[in-house]
């Protein structure tokens, strides 16, 4: 499971329910982001900033979450893990080298190259958020 970082909404604030009754900007589904843990802050902070509350997640905790919620949003630099929901999940694949074969495997993503604006995170999250 995810550990609380900083001000984030961790995977078992979300299960537990407090998270999933909280208004979130755009969408009434969560942005899960699994990264490694120094991405993980930058990202949560600038989405929050932004209004966001997005849920930081292990690769397996998010799938299991995505097995019982609705899709959200998913954030990652690893969309294999995310695969088995390429055709309803909106994923953020961000990477210094993506690997645009595999973007190209999800009926809704956006990629962004690191290093990257945080005004083009914003963005990406506000298009793939419509898209739910």
């Amino acid at each position: 499971m995810a550990a609380h970082n900083g001000g984030a909404i961790t995977l078992e604030k979300s299960i537990s329910g407090s998270a999933s009754k909280e208004v979130r900007r755009s969408s009434e589904w969560p942005i899960l982001i699994v990264e490694a843990p120094i991405v993980q802050k930058f990202l949560c902070a600038v989405l929050e900033r932004e209004g966001y509350r997005p849920v930081e997640a292990q690769p397996q905790s998010a799938l299991d979450l995505m097995k019982t919620s609705g899709p959200g949003v998913v954030i990652t630099n690893a969309p294999g893990i995310f695969l088995a929901f390429a055709d309803r999940v909106p994923l953020l694949y961000i990477a210094a080298c993506p690997d645009l074969d595999m973007a190209a495997r999800f009926r809704t993503c956006r990629v962004l190259q690191k290093p990257f604006h945080p005004a083009l995170l914003v963005e990406a999250v506000e298009r793939l958020s419509a898209s739910l």
